[in-house]
């Protein structure tokens, strides 16, 4: 079955596209993001069908649901293996103390506190 979402160099820089269009999928998102309904996107571009941005919306869904089983696959397995990395710095944010911040006070506060890398799985965000 021939994928809905295709990159071409030639057509937007290789930015993902619609299938036989220039209409971008982060468009769809962007709209949906806002707030604005699917029905308002397929009116303002009519070169893609409900069915396409269907298997588009579908298939970000998928990839992200697994993102998160993998996330939080790593994150149980990592926290069980800390005591045995005693380099290591696995910390959940509760036993940082970052526990109760959100977006930009959170990271602000991970970066403060000397982190590297920070992992979060949020499923509160329907479309990330």
């Amino acid at each position: 079955m021939e994928s809905v979402v295709v990159r071409d160099p030639a057509i937007m820089s290789g930015e993902p596209t619609f299938r036989g269009t220039r209409v971008l999928v982060r468009t769809l998102f962007d709209y949906l993001e806002a707030g604005h309904s699917m029905e308002r996107f397929l009116l303002g571009f009519p070169t893609v069908t409900r069915e396409m941005a269907l298997k588009a919306w579908r298939k970000r869904k998928n990839r992200c649901s697994r993102a998160i089983e993998c996330a939080s696959s790593w994150m149980n397995a990592s926290m069980r293996a800390a005591p045995l990395l005693p380099w290591s710095r696995l910390q959940t944010c509760r036993y940082a103390g970052l526990k109760g911040l959100a977006n930009g006070r959170l990271l602000a506060a991970a970066e403060q506190a000397g982190f590297e890398a920070m992992i979060t799985v949020d499923q509160n965000m329907p479309h990330q």
